[in-house]
């Protein structure tokens, strides 16, 4: 999907996910109501077209460029229609081909990880713990007086006015120290009145997470949305991955118990126009309504790699790919490929694969 906001979205969690059980969360989640930074698609509105008989894996073999490396998978509903790598998940290792990518490669998925942040906020509020109505006080303890009006929604859909970050994603830093800068930080504009995309916000909702269940953020995830889901190979640390399955970055079903419907619902309603799309903040989801079907998606990246999961809300047609080498100077530059291979999958998953 094209820019929502540019410069943004090269950052994000370090969250790793083995590829297949990408669906496993999201299997539940066909919405019932009535993100180049990097970027999925572009502005234009998507219409439907007509592939023939073209199977998924054809469009990818004239699709991708030669020397690339990665993952896609396509789902309907809780069927797997694709999933299959592309290149080396690892060139250096010690074979004559490198290790190939494939569906159990685990990637570091960036920004995809704010859909897991938001789940985990609903968790929480059906669970009776938080209400994205509260003001972040309410579970951060004092802030400062141009922060007093930010909640947990402004923090959900990119409107709290808190910078986009605060440093460099990789750098270490408690939870303590990164909440006393962010609320010391400036804010771009009064809480609640204009979308700007903020990691930072995001942060401060993984903290918000941890204080109000007693937790640390991934074992609460761990817990209550990834073991429901089924989802046994996703994490931080938790996880003791195989050396031989983590991809490394190159440069240049229905889960109704992980999420009641009503917090799905809310999940994926539009909230919050984004300047100059198409597109709407949800919480944790960027959506956008075409004449044919409402989409969510989201995209992550970090200047190596570029991942984008995207679902329709009508027949729930889902298709995520990730490319640990998506930018090559000259060659490829898996941005300007985006939107042509989010299409093409999700197209040729509806007439069979």
């Amino acid at each position: 999907m094209g820019r929502t906001h540019p410069g943004h979205r090269r950052r994000g969690g370090a969250i790793l996910l083995a590829a297949l059980l990408a669906l496993s969360l999201l299997g539940g989640c066909t919405a019932e109501h009535t993100s180049r930074s990097p970027a999925a698609y572009d502005r234009k509105t998507i219409g439907r077209k007509s592939f023939g008989s073209e199977s998924i894996a054809g469009f990818l073999r004239r699709t991708l460029p030669q020397g690339a490396s990665g993952t896609v998978i396509a789902a309907r509903g809780d069927r797997l229609v694709h999933c299959a790598g592309f290149g080396s998940a690892d060139r250096a290792a010690d074979r004559a081909a490198g290790i190939p990518a494939g569906c159990r490669t685990v990637y570091d998925v960036m920004s995809v990880t704010k859909q897991f942040t938001a789940a985990a906020v609903l968790k929480l509020q059906t669970m009776g713990r938080l209400d994205v109505d509260d003001p972040i006080s309410r579970h951060l303890g004092p802030v400062p007086g141009d922060k007093k009006s930010i909640t947990v929604e402004h923090l959900l859909t990119h409107t709290s006015g808190l910078p986009e970050s605060l440093g460099d994603d990789y750098a270490p830093v408690s939870r303590d120290q990164l909440v006393r800068r962010a609320l010391a930080s400036k804010l771009g504009s009064a809480p609640g009145k204009e979308f700007h995309y903020s990691n930072t916000g995001y942060s401060l909702l993984a903290a918000i997470i941890e204080k109000t269940s007693g937790q640390g953020y991934e074992p609460f995830l761990a817990r209550h949305l990834f073991a429901p889901a089924g989802m046994k190979h996703t994490g931080y640390v938790l996880p003791r991955w195989p050396r031989h399955r983590i991809a490394v970055e190159y440069d240049s079903r229905q889960h109704s118990n992980v999420l009641p419907a009503h917090a799905r619902r809310q999940l994926f309603t539009p909230r919050v126009p984004i300047p100059g799309s198409a597109d709407s903040a949800a919480y944790g989801w960027i959506i956008r309504t075409t004449p044919e079907e409402p989409l969510a998606w989201h995209d992550g990246g970090n200047g190596w790699s570029l991942a984008i999961l995207t679902r329709s809300l009508r027949d729930g047609v889902l298709v995520y790919w990730v490319s640990n080498h998506a930018y090559r100077k000259g060659k490829w530059n898996f941005e300007d490929l985006a939107e042509t291979l989010t299409e093409g999958v999700a197209e040729r998953s509806r007439t069979g694969g």
